[in-house]
């Protein structure tokens, strides 16, 4: 049987100092930065600090359903009232002939 070398049981100072130490002023320099990105306060009343509203749709959300009421309304497609433009999902369903639906 192989008998294993038994390690000393003592922590070693120097390393747990110097862990502390980094540790200690990274906290502090995480302090020094929040305060200096801190907004500057004046004596002035400035007005009431208005939250964006997230649950309002953006941009693209709006352009996005403008689309698709146009996808799914009847339209005429020429001015002369010969051609119309109808939702898609009818359009294939009467083109394989599985509805016999009209325009409104």
């Amino acid at each position: 049987m192989i008998e294993l070398p038994e390690q000393p049981e003592d922590v070693r100072g120097r390393p747990a100092a110097i862990t502390l130490v980094v540790t200690v002023l990274a906290i502090v320099a995480s302090v020094v930065v929040v305060w200096l990105m801190r907004p500057a306060r004046s004596g002035a009343v400035s007005g009431p600090v208005i939250a964006p509203d997230f649950d309002a749709p953006t941009v693209f959300e709006e352009r996005r359903a403008a689309q698709a009421t146009a996808m799914d309304t009847w339209t005429w497609a020429d001015p002369a009232h010969t051609r119309v433009r109808m939702p898609v999902g009818l359009a294939i369903d009467r083109y394989l002939g599985r509805s016999e639906g009209g325009p409104p």
